[in-house]
């Protein structure tokens, strides 16, 4: 029992040591508290050498008198006048600058950490940086405060009585680190629920919500980060009294006016400020000759796009039709069914209060290009709407897409990301994971979508486990919320999966759109599943 309990502890010490990691490899790691004592010095997994410094026992206790003073900048930084370099240095001395006006020293003041992050979907090199700086505590004289010992400083006094917030901790968390946002509001009987469905019309509950979040998600194939900003806006609406609502597909009239909606640009940039959607809307309706439209549509089902559909239906007063142009998410205007078609792309609009129109263009290819750099010029962010469509052309795009995303749910950045296979004790909560060699790992490319998964064997031959057009998606493993690319980071814990394209991105014209060659991948397209690909149901069969 001994050595299985010490077994134990040296697994949980080595997966918290990997959690907490910001590279590969070996560690050096400072062991300090009272249970220091435990863990041997040898084959500790992932750690190279452990160190127990003097005083170890009350570690913590000296670790709160030494404290440093920090402080911290968090901008966008966009190629220009200064290059990337020098705004670098210059968030690098507003930082130090901030460490010391919060009582620091300039003598001991040192940056700590510097994080250069591209913003996704945006064409004019645009950058996150942050920059933390810490120091030690000034000295009375420095702060030019009364060296008599008292160091009291007063502060105001909110009259306000203390709301109780309620913990959000879930029993068999086991403390995983969560790169999500994506929380659980309410505990729902999924067995028994069912979704409000009046004649052709779906009413979207806050659980309906829920279940979108996370279904969007995934078909977002880590585009957009995460559609959690805009399914809060959402829920804001519901407050308000507001109904939003998800028509039926196939009810819609042949002659019916259906608007194509949502937004352009960085969802970064969707964080401090919101898109102008109706504004693209109306003026599209004006340069078509149209007073009013029927429905919306939805650029894409994956990612944030779907939940601006919906607030644009509910805040006009319309419905959602519950299709989609895309049936996933891919990052460029031309990739959509409508496009496959020949289905022109103009009139079109971007908006953010005001309105930039594109009557007619050469192609989809042109429209793409002049409407992405209109939206780079309003800030790397616009609401968009393109040339409507009839009622009997809405008909033939993706069927079933936001019934699809709720069953699912039971510039331009390109990188990489390799995925370490879990430790067998890793994933013996996770029973559909088998796991990898010790020495395999999963090496995924992006560019803003999952392009491709590919197994990594050392000394043996890569395998090709899904590509594009097929959906890769990754999922958090402390609570199954889908991830973004912005949200990789070393450390976390992730379940990669694949779903299987739509036929129409895997016929000979939409794989040269969609498929590897369109976002330069050397491979062919080989799909994750040889069976017989089978169409969504709607809400309305299912229920």
């Amino acid at each position: 029992m001994k050595r299985a309990g010490l077994a134990e502890i040296k697994r949980a010490v080595a997966e918290a040591i990997d959690l907490v990691k910001t590279k590969q490899g070996d560690a050096t790691v400072i062991l300090v508290g009272g249970g220091v004592i435990i863990p041997e010095d040898d084959d500790t997994p992932g750690v190279g050498r452990l160190l127990r410094p003097e005083h170890y026992e009350v570690a913590n206790a000296v670790g709160a008198a030494i404290g440093k003073i920090s402080g911290s900048v968090d901008t966008i930084g966009v190629p220009g006048l200064k290059t990337v370099d020098e705004q670098i240095e210059e968030a690098k001395r507003l930082a130090i600058n901030r460490c010391i006006a919060a009582g620091g020293t300039r003598e001991t003041a040192e940056v700590v950490e510097v994080d250069v992050v591209p913003i996704s979907y945006v064409m004019n090199g645009a950058t996150r940086l942050t920059v933390r700086a810490v120091s030690d505590l000034a000295e009375h004289e420095c702060l030019g405060l009364p060296d008599d010992g008292d160091c009291h400083v007063p502060r105001a006094r909110s009259s306000e009585p203390t709301v109780p917030v309620m913990s959000t901790w879930q029993p068999g968390a086991d403390g995983a680190i969560k790169g999500s946002a994506q929380q659980v509001t309410q505990d729902i009987d999924l067995e028994t629920y069912r979704p409000d469905l009046r004649g052709d019309l779906w009413y979207i509950s806050d659980t309906d919500l829920q279940f979108l979040q996370l279904g969007t998600g995934v078909l977002g194939v880590g585009s957009c980060g995460e559609p959690y900003p805009t399914y809060i806006a959402c829920q804001q609406e519901l407050r308000k009294g507001k109904e939003i609502t998800v028509r039926r597909q196939g009810s819609i009239e042949d002659l019916s006016v259906v608007l194509v909606g949502g937004f352009m640009g960085s969802p970064t940039v969707y964080l401090e400020r919101i898109p102008g959607d109706e504004d693209a809307i109306w003026a599209v309706l004006r340069v078509a000759g149209l007073s009013s439209f029927d429905a919306i549509i939805a650029n894409e089902i994956g990612g944030m796009n779907a939940f601006e559909s919906l607030l644009a239906a509910s805040r006009l007063g319309k419905s959602t039709l519950d299709t989609d142009c895309v049936a996933r998410a891919y990052p460029y205007l031309w990739q959509t069914v409508r496009c496959l078609n020949d289905v022109r792309v103009t009139p079109a609009a971007v908006g953010d209060g005001t309105s930039n129109i594109l009557e007619t263009s050469r192609d989809a290819f042109q429209a793409e290009d002049l409407l992405r750099a209109a939206c780079t010029d309003l800030g790397s962010l616009a609401g968009i709407c393109t040339n409507p469509i009839s009622g009997s052309e809405a008909r033939t795009l993706p069927p079933n897409s936001f019934s699809y995303v709720r069953h699912v749910s039971k510039g331009f950045t390109r990188g990489s990301v390799t995925v370490a296979p879990l430790t067998e004790a890793s994933i013996d909560d996770t029973p559909f994971l088998e796991a990898g060699s010790a020495a395999s790992s999963l090496f995924v490319e992006f560019e803003n979508e999952n392009l491709c998964a590919v197994q990594k064997q050392p000394g043996g031959e890569d395998q090709v486990l899904a590509v594009y057009p097929d959906l890769i998606t990754f999922l958090d493993r402390a609570n199954g919320a889908p991830l973004g690319v912005s949200d990789y980071k070393f450390g976390l814990r992730v379940n990669v999966i694949a779903l299987r394209a739509p036929p129409i991105w895997a016929t000979e014209r939409g794989l040269r759109m969609g498929g590897p060659k369109a976002s330069g991948l050397n491979m062919e397209y080989s799909p994750v599943t040889i069976g017989e690909y089978v169409p969504p149901k709607s809400v309305w069969e299912l229920f």
